[in-house]
């Protein structure tokens, strides 16, 4: 866990500035624990997790949004135009880790109930 202190600057910004000495008693509002922080992420989202975000949505498309219907992976990459193989396994990995894709084998993905949750019928992302 690391102790995070936000002060607000004369801009009207904030900064935060990690606490070194572990002895001090800070009050309740300047713990953060980092280990949330890791999973919740505020702002932006990552370029793998946008690319991971294009590969399921394209997977609904793909497979009509059907439970248990296997997708290429090959095939998703090159529908959506990715070169980067890199880039690619990075994002399916990552939509597996976050529950939205199985993976059997290297080679082929499908949705699972939560990636189809994602994207419903009349959805427009």
């Amino acid at each position: 866990m690391t102790l995070l202190h936000v002060r607000a600057n004369g801009a009207g910004t904030q900064r935060c500035e990690q606490f070194t000495k572990a002895k001090t008693v800070y009050p309740a509002w300047a713990v953060v624990d980092t280990r949330f922080l890791a999973k919740h992420r505020v702002g932006m989202a990552s370029r793998d997790e946008t690319l991971a975000r294009r590969i399921v949505r394209d997977v609904w498309v793909y497979t009509g949004g059907q439970a248990g219907r296997w997708a290429m992976l090959h095939s998703i990459a090159r529908r959506l135009v990715l070169r980067h193989h890199e880039e690619v396994d990075r994002a399916v990995k990552l939509a597996e880790e976050n529950g939205w894709l199985d993976l059997n084998g290297l080679y082929s993905v499908r949705l699972t109930e939560i990636g189809r949750r994602l994207f419903g019928e009349n959805d427009k992302r």
